[in-house]
């Protein structure tokens, strides 16, 4: 089972300044891509409107998610929810027909 990710960037937290701001913004990005790199995300995407949000996909439970997610603080807000693929959705209509036959 993996996690989506659904990520926005607190912009309340960035500064006001561009070169900064685009400092803060380019380690982020950085950062998302070594994620893929190291297998931390299977996926990652941004909205072309803005870039200021976007998703991933994850393995990760628990506090190894903590763990990559924290380091984002406090730039990116994320809303974590479980997915599951179409075979096991599958799997699992299969399983309930199965308890509703008598």
């Amino acid at each position: 089972m993996e996690n989506l990710l659904i990520w926005e960037v607190e912009t309340g937290f960035l500064p006001e300044d561009r070169v900064e701001r685009f400092k803060i913004q380019w380690k982020l990005l950085e950062e998302a891509k070594k994620d893929l790199t190291n297998g931390v995300n299977t996926a990652w995407g941004m909205s072309p409107a803005g870039g200021v949000s976007g998703y991933a996909l994850t393995k990760l439970t628990g506090d190894n998610l903590f763990k990559a997610l924290s380091k984002y603080a406090p730039y990116i807000r994320f809303e974590v929810m479980p997915v599951i693929s179409v075979d096991e959705a599958i799997s699992s209509m299969k399983e309930m027909q199965k308890q509703m036959k008598p």
